[in-house]
């Protein structure tokens, strides 16, 4: 009897003690296992698979159109993302462009006069008759613009006020560009010049405001020169401006 007692209590103790092993083993395994191995859902790399629905069915589109709103949003954020990107480039690039040309005007002055067309931006001061301005730049220095292919009465002469008037209306006090050919024995630059795309030599033309001068050396480059005979034989058939009298009071001055 005390045998089968011994041997019941050493079947006890190994039970337990198995057991004690076994919740051991189970606590300890999950602490040193290596997910990325093992394949778990919670490593970093785990990606769910979507549930799949029958096809056209309703929540199959459901989850179309949840996929189309998603590529969407995240196109939207990577055009974003571009345009600032272009902004910040553009931003950059314009600082440097505007430090180069300070160290260029610094070094060169603002009209240079060679074989080649030279190129000048600035406000319309004055506007002293029908194909004369003056120009003032940036910097303060004002220069005398003799507009280039064309020739408009004098102030004192018939229809000189109304030239006048009509260049001041489309050009005075604003700013202006014109593309410089020579300097004159006056001392002026002839050129063209440019407002808002428009050729405002030519628009003195079209309007009767003033001829096309044909003077050496005064004339229009060679790709206008048809362009300003067209607009005005336009404007005599239409008689604009000075072309609404037959007999011009009319002649090139001695200054031109």
């Amino acid at each position: 009897m005390g045998f089968f007692r011994q041997r019941g209590n050493m079947v006890f103790r190994a039970f337990v003690l198995s057991l004690a092993l076994l919740i051991t083993a189970g606590t300890a395994i999950p602490l040193v296992t290596n997910y990325t191995e093992a394949g778990s859902g919670k490593h970093k790399n785990f990606r769910k698979k979507s549930k799949k629905f029958k096809k056209y069915s309703k929540m199959w589109w459901r989850a179309y159109h949840n996929r189309l709103r998603k590529k969407k949003a995240s196109e939207a954020r990577k055009r974003i993302m571009r345009l600032r990107r272009t902004r910040i480039a553009n931003k950059l690039s314009a600082q440097i462009t505007n430090q180069n040309a300070a160290e260029i005007v610094a070094v060169n002055p603002p009209i240079q006069i060679d074989n080649l067309f030279s190129l000048i931006e600035g406000k319309v001061k004055n506007v002293l008759d029908g194909d004369t301005i003056n120009l003032e730049i940036k910097d303060g220095s004002v220069y005398s613009i003799r507009m280039l292919g064309i020739d408009a009465p004098e102030r004192q002469q018939n229809f000189g006020s109304q030239a006048q008037k009509k260049l001041s209306d489309l050009i005075l006090g604003k700013d202006v560009t014109v593309i410089i050919r020579k300097r004159d024995s006056s001392d002026r630059f002839v050129g063209t010049v440019y407002y808002g795309g428009q050729d405002i030599n030519l628009k003195q033309i079209e309007t009767g405001m003033a001829r096309y001068l044909q003077i050496n050396g005064y004339e229009p480059k060679e790709g206008d020169r048809k362009l300003y005979e067209k607009a005005e034989q336009m404007a005599q058939t239409k008689r604009n401006g000075l072309w609404r009298r037959q007999k011009l009071d009319f002649a090139l001055t001695s200054k031109r």
